[in-house]
């Protein structure tokens, strides 16, 4: 288990292994910003399991603060990983002729 701070995402999290983190989330600090609309959470348990992304998601929220827990399986063979390298593939061929 360590913290880590991803600049992707700007946040800190609690890393657990390879494959499972945990991180806050802070909806407050979308207002006073302008944004095409807001998302507020006065109570929120969500459970997901994603099939293309294989892992699970845990999301609680209260009064607009809240936890995320995501443990990620392994992605070999997955519809993801599939497509990623498919998209991949595309990207480097097009580099290659110049575009």
């Amino acid at each position: 288990m360590r913290i880590h701070y991803d600049h992707v995402v700007g946040k800190w999290m609690l890393l657990f292994g390879e494959r499972a983190f945990l991180h806050s989330v802070n909806e407050w600090n979308q207002f006073g910003q302008s944004f095409n609309w807001y998302t507020f959470h006065i109570w929120t348990c969500e459970v997901e399991y994603d099939e293309m992304l294989p892992g699970l998601d845990v999301r609680i929220i209260l009064f607009g603060l809240g936890l995320r827990f995501r443990h990620n399986r392994n992605w070999e063979g997955s519809e993801a990983q599939s497509i990623f390298e498919h998209a991949l593939k595309e990207i480097r061929e097009l580099h290659e002729n110049g575009l």
